[in-house]
């Protein structure tokens, strides 16, 4: 389950099968898209500019390992792209998505075509925007994305 804060201050939750919009009181305004099918959705990312909401699934009825795009305003799938085994999806200040799984995190317009592929060897599950006053030089790269392979303190074998 996640949950996406809207500027209304409502709230759009989603679990692996249908996204709401509800109150911080957790009153159910309304169910988006209702005619779309979700299965087992990972990632969203809500652009209040244009409202529009971008959510990666692994699998629907019709459709395995997908990106889509919603207009909330109308309820209607603007676009939807294959994407293998899609995990994160990060919005970032600059309108670009990117898009992290089980293979080098993509970007892609808010259209949804694909702009480039993050400089890495290893699967990105999870991605998110660094604040510019964060950003370092070095093998992390320069720039608001950085990909970093930073093994964490101590024998585990797990890399973030």
């Amino acid at each position: 389950m996640s949950v996406v804060a809207l500027p209304s201050g409502n709230l759009f939750v989603a679990d692996d099968y249908r996204i709401w919009e509800m109150t911080t009181n957790g009153v159910i305004v309304r169910r988006v898209a209702p005619n779309q099918s979700f299965r087992a959705t990972q990632g969203r990312a809500y652009d209040a500019a244009t409202n529009r909401i971008f959510v990666s699934q692994l699998g629907s009825a019709n459709a395995n390992f997908q990106i889509v795009s919603l207009d909330v305003t109308n309820d209607v799938v603007l676009n939807e792209i294959t994407y293998d085994s899609p995990a994160a999806i990060t919005l970032s200040s600059t309108d670009t998505l990117v898009i992290g799984g089980f293979q080098p995190a993509k970007t892609f317009d808010e259209d949804l075509n694909q702009i480039g592929v993050l400089q890495s060897t290893v699967p990105q599950l999870f991605v998110a925007e660094m604040p510019t006053e964060l950003e370092t030089t070095g093998s992390c790269g320069v720039g608001p994305w950085q990909v970093c392979d930073i093994p964490p303190p101590g024998p585990s074998p797990w890399r973030h």
